[in-house]
């Protein structure tokens, strides 16, 4: 295994100071499937002082001291270094009351969630794997580390977490862990929106997204009931979700407006703490995706204009994925697409500030300003995209002219 060399170094460093030291969680996983690891994060037999003394001539930052966890920040990176430890009551379901250290990698290790998340190597000998975590990878199987239940009643979040699991990695999921995570979903009641929110789309933006809420999607309903069967989602319409998810750009606004088509997107995703501008732009998608697609140059031009090319890009692309999904129309769907990618490459006028004549040039005609003057802008930007008028200056302020002539 390739640890890059910052890691090795602090691992090192700790070593030469009589304590053990290993990488460990997320990146030995990463690693041992051929993946770059996004974080390298280092466990430790030292206390937290004892670390912050191992690095007193690097800056050290006592991010989660609670916790055991000091951050040292080493050859510009910043390393998270935790002591071992073990968890006291979750009495919360999120957090531990209280937390002991422990001079025990094996039982620092025991109170993690997967096995897969459960191996540490210390840069030199073997990988350390007490629950079998590197056998899970290699047959691609995803299994809490001990008893299920307890696993989830103690953070409610691993439910979701091993979702992102499953749907990033393609994992099975363990048939024990698999029955609990239907038993337990009750238990996301107690996560905030925000934690459920940023699972949610790791879920929905990963590769195998639709096979894992096919098999698991009665997790999502605690904190998405309007997808229930309750909420009146019928098994076909999931069904075309779970089919479609697979088939659609991994988006975060385009899947998050497949999911919620057809419902109250925007009331959803502000209960959900949803940022604004991923509101406002997968709530507009959620509503026009069930429209049918553009079906003229003409009809085309227009939904550039009133989208920008970014947003009637992600619909073109929708309306394709739900035709893909439901079996019919995606050759209309792949008409919209051939429609934009044309209107595209001839340019010319999609907006306001592209046409010929502007406010100026209408108010030395005369025109009122405030909404006559925008009503007849727009109408001639709607004359170019209709192909009625060309974008010239002159032919612009003539049609102006006679609309003005004829009260219109």
């Amino acid at each position: 295994m390739d640890i890059p060399a910052p890691i090795r170094n602090i691992l090192l460093r700790l070593h030469r100071a009589g304590y053990a030291a290993y990488a460990v969680g997320g990146c030995i996983r990463d690693a041992l499937l051929g993946l770059e690891p996004h974080d390298w994060d280092v466990c430790t037999a030292a206390a937290p002082g004892e670390v912050e003394a191992v690095f007193s001539d690097c800056r050290c930052l006592e991010t989660g001291l609670r916790h055991g966890t000091v951050t040292v920040l080493w050859e510009g990176r910043g390393v998270e270094i935790t002591t071992f430890r073990t968890d006291g009551a979750y009495r919360d379901g999120r957090h531990p009351e209280s937390v002991r250290f422990t001079a025990s990698l094996e039982e620092d290790l025991a109170r993690r969630d997967f096995t897969c998340n459960a191996m540490a190597w210390d840069g030199v000998g073997g990988i350390v794997d007490p629950f079998g975590g590197r056998d899970d990878l290699r047959r691609g199987l995803l299994r809490c580390v001990g008893e299920p239940e307890r696993r989830f009643r103690e953070d409610a979040l691993r439910l979701l977490r091993a979702l992102r699991f499953a749907a990033r990695y393609g994992f099975t999921v363990e048939p024990a862990t698999g029955a609990a995570l239907h038993r337990e979903a009750a238990l996301l009641g107690r996560v905030s929106a925000e934690r459920c929110f940023s699972e949610l789309k790791g879920i929905l933006c990963a590769p195998h997204a639709g096979d894992v809420l096919r098999e698991y999607g009665d997790v999502l309903w605690p904190i998405l009931p309007e997808l229930s069967p309750e909420g009146g989602t019928s098994a076909e319409e999931w069904e075309v979700t779970c089919r479609t998810l697979d088939a659609a750009p991994a988006e975060e606004v385009l899947r998050l407006a497949l999911l919620l088509r057809g419902r109250q997107a925007g009331e959803i995703l502000r209960r959900l703490r949803c940022d604004r501008a991923t509101l406002r732009a997968a709530e507009e998608l959620a509503a026009l995706c069930l429209l049918p697609p553009p079906d003229t140059p003409a009809a085309q031009r227009r939904e550039l204009s009133q989208l920008g090319e970014e947003q009637s890009l992600r619909l073109a692309r929708l309306r394709l994925a739900l035709a893909e999904g439901h079996g019919q129309g995606a050759g209309a769907a792949r008409k919209a697409l051939e429609l934009q990618a044309a209107a595209l490459r001839e340019g010319g006028c999609l907006t306001l500030r592209e046409l010929a004549v502007d406010g100026s040039d209408l108010l030395a005609l005369g025109v009122r300003p405030g909404a006559e003057l925008g009503a007849l802008l727009r109408g001639l930007l709607d004359a170019v995209l209709d192909g009625d008028a060309p974008n010239e200056r002159e032919a612009l302020l003539a049609l102006a002219r006679d609309r003005l002539g004829n009260g219109a």
